[in-house]
């Protein structure tokens, strides 16, 4: 389970890549709950964070906010699954 965390620059709610100027945000502390635990990883210098290793089932991904830089504003919008902008729930299978 991986993604990027990014400078959403247009609002258009993906990600554009670094050509559009979406750059990626690194040392953004990302919780993966399932399987009976939780862990945490940090983005990359990229953005980019993955959880391996990971038996099928059911999981949440949480964004820790608070570990956001001082200069971004968190702003939740629509979020898919509803709830949590910063949060998102997922089946591996």
């Amino acid at each position: 389970i991986g993604d990027r965390i990014w400078y959403d620059l247009d609002l258009g709610g993906d990600d554009d890549g670094n050509g559009a100027g979406e750059f990626g945000i690194p040392d953004i502390d990302v919780q993966l709950a399932g399987d009976g635990k939780v862990v945490t990883t940090t983005t990359s210098i990229t953005g980019f964070y993955v959880f391996t290793d990971l038996p099928p089932g059911p999981y949440v991904v949480t964004v820790i906010t608070n570990t956001l830089p001082i200069t971004i504003v968190h702003t939740p919008t629509a979020d898919p699954d509803g709830g949590s902008d910063s949060t998102s729930s997922l089946t591996l299978t």
